[in-house]
């Protein structure tokens, strides 16, 4: 009777189905979805598919729905990557899934996909010639990989410069230069990332035991599209040594006069300049504005069939075509001046100097311009009457500038905004009013937002700027006349010549191509 009455108040008992039974499997896909959203949170944490002012909240989101939020962010990742790439998505798949999944861009380099890049050094041996056969590169895999990931995601981003530095005893940064600007890509304990900067100066042959003395070196890097080539320099620094790795072998697309951002105009009294038998052109501007793009787009102008030329270049960036290219090399007593007095031997037609540094480089560049050479070099200065100034307090008298000197070209580089994400500008009520009183249409002027696509920055590449200033004979009468000093000659010229760097950069303000804030921190 007991154990009847138990059975029924049992049976009282409101029923929840499955409240009481115990399923294993439920527990393990518990745990499963768990540990799935913080791996693939912590795996988002660094991707460029995460934009930087939603982080916060996707995290939040990720702890809790990560699969879905993932392969939702994913699925917008390939198709702009498709884009951008001009490919198909089918095709886009294939290349993810051929490669690593979760790493986004930090794609397995040194692996047979297409993504992968082999690193030599300038004689052609790679990492594993130099360290001795399979055996060796095994011990040395992961420093390998992490190497051949880091040139890759370089070349990737179209970086200019890689800088590898000790921020602390325990810790190194990676960071790129992209569009003239220093992004962190990476954070790497110090253990590891010495012996990638270690392997590195084998590569580039520099002495690995010597840390505190600064050093220069070369490599390659063999990919999809060819080769590129890096400079290296070493530095000894607080907690560590630094290095420098500057990108040498850009797009050659941009070797192109026509394709510079040279206005109409411009371009007219530049193309003749380069028609002529003799003279000199002179490009301008500070570190990184593109002098050297300018000088080689120039180069590529000139039918080197008909021509015999000749550059002194440190270093040589990038091999021309039917070109004599010299490289300066101190160690080897190869110098800007006495390269060119031995060009001067070679019978040529068109001299390029890459950067005129002294007085006897300018004195020889001046000297070869008067004697029917034509003569393209660049130095650094701020402005064309700058430039004027500098030769001046170099030693090159003023008539001799006269006589040589054709055209004086400054510019800049100005970073682009994104295609995919600019904005209808916000302006003020003052500032509109401003801008409408001069006659000037607002309705182009954009503003940065972010994107994947510019790594939320708002810009994707840059735009060159030009004040090209052609040095007739009237100007040359105003500028150069007996007893002129620097002074004078930066005074005259301010009020002869109006500079228009500044006018040639509101053009692509006005145009949606830049903004005030980029005008206002390149010029």
């Amino acid at each position: 009777m007991l154990e009847q009455n138990l059975w029924g108040a049992i049976a009282t008992v409101p029923q929840f189905d499955g409240l009481f039974v115990f399923n294993p499997l439920r527990v393990v896909f518990l745990i499963a979805w768990f540990y799935l959203c913080l791996i693939i949170t912590g795996s988002m944490e660094d991707s460029p598919i995460m934009p930087k002012r939603y982080k916060q909240w996707l995290n939040i989101i990720s702890i809790v729905f990560a699969p879905f939020v993932f392969f939702g962010l994913y699925a917008i990742y390939i198709y702009y990557e498709a884009q951008r790439q001009q490919i198909t998505t089918w095709e886009m798949l294939k290349k993810v899934a051929s490669g690593s999944f979760f790493g986004f861009k930090r794609h397995i380099a040194g692996n047979s996909t297409g993504n992968s890049v082999e690193l030599i050094d300038m004689s052609g041996k790679s990492f594993d010639e130099i360290y001795g056969g399979d055996k060796r590169k095994d011990d040395i895999s992961g420093i390998l990989s992490l190497a051949e990931t880091i040139v890759w995601d370089c070349l990737n981003e179209q970086a200019s410069d890689i800088l590898i530095d000790p921020v602390s005893s325990e810790k190194y940064t990676v960071r790129f230069r992209i569009d003239g600007q220093l992004r962190v890509m990476q954070e790497v304990d110090k253990g590891t990332c010495v012996a990638v900067v270690n392997s590195l100066k084998a590569l580039s042959g520099m002495d690995i035991a010597e840390r505190r003395k600064a050093q220069d070196g070369a490599f390659s890097a063999r990919h999809d599209s060819g080769v590129a080539s890096f400079r290296v320099a070493s530095a000894g620094v607080v907690n560590g040594e630094k290095l420098s790795i500057r990108v040498l072998s850009p797009n050659t697309d941009l070797y192109d006069l026509e394709k510079i951002g040279l206005s109409g105009k411009d371009l007219k009294k530049v193309t003749d300049t380069l028609s002529k038998q003799h003279g000199m052109i002179l490009t301008c501007g500070p570190t990184g504005s593109g002098k050297t793009t300018s000088l080689y787009a120039m180069l590529s102008h000139i039918n080197a069939y008909e021509r015999n030329i000749i550059s002194v270049e440190d270093p040589v960036e990038h091999p021309l075509e039917n070109i004599s290219q010299i490289e300066v090399n101190t160690k080897a007593d190869v110098t800007f001046a006495k390269a060119l007095r031995g060009i001067l031997r070679q019978d040529p037609d068109v001299i390029c100097v890459g950067e005129i540094r002294d007085e006897e480089t300018a004195q020889i560049a001046m000297q070869a311009s008067n004697t029917g050479h034509l003569v393209l070099s660049s130095l650094h200065s701020n402005s064309n009457f700058s430039a004027i100034v500098r030769l001046m307090d170099l030693g090159i008298k003023p008539i001799m500038l006269a006589s040589a000197l054709d055209i004086i070209m400054s510019q800049r580089l100005v970073r682009r905004l994104c295609d995919d994400c600019k904005t209808k500008a916000s302006l003020s009520q003052e500032q509109t009013a401003k801008l409408e009183s001069r006659g000037i249409n607002t309705d182009k002027i954009m503003q940065p937002v972010g994107c994947v696509r510019c790594g939320d920055t708002g810009y994707r590449g840059r735009i060159a700027i030009y004040d090209v200033l052609k040095l007739d004979t009237e100007l040359k009468q105003k500028l150069f006349t007996d007893g002129v000093t620097a002074g004078k000659v930066r005074q005259l010229g301010e009020n002869i010549v109006k500079p228009r760097l500044r006018k040639q950069a509101m053009k692509h303000v006005l145009n949606g191509l830049t903004t005030f804030n980029e005008i206002k921190r390149v010029v």
